[in-house]
């Protein structure tokens, strides 16, 4: 029997943003060219909590950054 994978709670945490934009999205809130960059931004940092390389606290507040810069369109798309 294979033992279940523990992802940190940053990452879960991280999930919840990932829902949040494609929920905007739907909406209208965001373009989807503002969808995918922030959704780019948001799996960077899923990897790094993944990593450990980022605390999840961290994490959030920085997805939540995010996502408030890409519903004001202010969220650089060319990074």
């Amino acid at each position: 029997m294979q033992a279940p994978t523990l992802l940190p709670v940053g990452s879960l945490l991280v999930e919840l943003f990932l829902e949040q934009v494609a929920s905007a999205e739907q909406a209208g809130r965001l373009t989807p060219v503002m969808a995918v960059a922030a959704l780019g931004h948001l799996y960077g940092l899923q990897a790094k909590v993944r990593q450990a390389a980022l605390l999840p606290h961290e994490a959030a507040r920085r997805a939540a950054q995010i996502v408030d810069m890409a519903e004001r369109g202010a969220l650089d798309v060319d990074r």
